[in-house]
C-alpha cells in the first residue's frame, strides 16, 4: 500500500501595514468552511452565477427564482468579526491583542475602515490560498483562459486569494 505523506499546513503568517505588525491565525476548519460559503455566495449572486450556467451548457431565464437577500447590519458585523476573530497586533514588547473582540469591540487602536479592509483580505488571503491553489487553472485543463468558463471562474477568485 503507498504511504500517503501529510502536507504541512501553515497555521500563522505575519502582515505588516501601516507601520505595524499583525499576526494572522489560521481559522479552525468549520470556521473556515462557513465564511468560505458565506463568501462564495455573496459572490454568486452578482452575475456570476450567469457565468457559472453558461460554463456548465445551461440557460438562465430572467426570472430569478427569489431575489438574493441583502445581509443585514448586524450580519455584516458578525461577518467582519468572524474574519477577523484569528488577527491580532503584534506590539514590541512581544505582547498581542486581537484585533476585534468577540463582542464586536476593538482590542487595539487607531482602527481605520482602510485597516480592517486591508486585514480581512489578508486574513482570506492567508486562510484560503491553499483551497485555491489546489484547484487546477484553465490552461491546466486544456481551456481557453479567456473563456467565462468555471475553472476560469474559480482562477479568477482564486487569484484574488493568492
Amino acid at each position: 500500500m503507498e504511504e500517503m505523506k501529510a502536507m504541512k499546513h501553515e497555521t500563522t503568517s505575519t502582515y505588516n501595514t501601516e507601520g505595524r505588525t499583525f499576526i494572522i491565525n489560521a481559522y479552525d476548519p468549520m470556521t473556515g468552511n462557513y465564511l468560505l460559503i458565506q463568501l462564495l455566495t455573496m459572490v454568486l449572486p452578482m452575475g456570476i452565477d450567469t457565468m457559472l450556467s453558461g460554463a456548465v451548457g445551461t440557460e438562465v431565464s430572467n426570472k430569478k427564482v427569489g431575489t438574493p437577500k441583502m445581509m443585514s447590519k448586524d450580519e455584516f458585523i458578525q461577518l467582519q468579526t468572524d474574519i477577523l476573530s484569528t488577527v491580532y497586533e503584534l506590539y514590541e514588547s512581544g505582547q498581542k491583542s486581537p484585533v476585534v473582540r468577540p463582542n464586536h469591540t476593538y482590542g487595539v487602536t487607531d482602527v481605520s475602515m482602510m485597516l480592517l479592509l486591508k486585514l480581512i483580505v489578508a486574513s482570506l488571503a492567508f486562510n484560503f490560498k491553499d483551497f485555491f491553489d489546489a484547484l487546477p487553472s484553465p490552461k491546466e485543463t486544456g481551456q481557453d483562459p479567456d473563456s467565462k468558463s468555471a475553472a476560469t471562474l474559480t482562477s479568477m477568485l482564486g487569484s484574488i486569494f493568492q
